[in-house]
């Protein structure tokens, strides 16, 4: 169930909080900051603004010590540390810390999603031709690599990448050079031996 403002049609969870936004529209503003001349409804938010003038920064992260102007931008930054990443867009998985980020993340799906036969990448604009495709490309950008070599650890972001370094504890080695014979167990390693020849 939700509440209903009657003026603004906004909707909230509990009646307390209809309440409080209630007021905002019959009230006036009476708390003016004494720097610009801002107005403010309740004197707590007139106080918490006068920070940016001031420039009191009473929220200090444990951590690292860094101080914050306002709690909720200490909460933002201790996810740095936690790396708690509680956003999450439902169309590319990328995860955020914070929800301005998500929410700014989320608009550029909408502005760059009008073609429905193509998927663009909201960081670099690259169009691809399905979801899947956009998913394991947006892995290049979140630096996300879940493909793990068994062997030494190494990890990648696409298993093909993978499955081609495993060559190399594998001794396989399945890219010859055409001129001379010489066999590579990467195909980077093969053009990067030709260049030279080329010289």
């Amino acid at each position: 169930m939700s509440y209903v403002c009657q003026t603004c049609n906004k909707r909230f969870a509990y009646k307390s909080y209809l309440d409080r936004h209630s007021v905002t529209h019959t009230q006036e503003k009476n708390h003016t900051c004494v720097y610009c001349e801002k107005k403010f409804l309740r004197k707590e938010h007139l106080y918490v603004y006068y920070r940016i003038h001031t420039e009191e920064r009473p929220y200090a992260c444990e951590v690292c010590g860094k101080s914050f102007s306002y709690k909720s931008s200490l909460k933002c930054h201790y996810r740095l540390h936690t790396k708690e990443r509680p956003y999450s867009c439902d169309i590319c998985s990328a995860t955020f810390c914070d929800r301005g980020n998500f929410n700014s993340h989320c608009k550029k799906h909408k502005e760059f999603q009008k073609c429905p036969d193509t998927y663009m990448c909201v960081f670099c604009d690259k169009k691809l031709s399905c979801r899947r495709s956009l998913s394991q490309h947006y892995l290049i950008h979140t630096e996300e690599r879940p493909h793990v070599c068994d062997v030494c650890g190494q990890a990648f972001s696409q298993r093909s990448h993978m499955m081609e370094h495993y060559k190399v504890h594998t001794k396989e080695k399945p890219h010859s050079c055409e001129y001379c014979g010489k066999a590579f167990s990467r195909k980077e390693s093969l053009k990067r031996h030709n260049g030279k020849l080329a010289k």
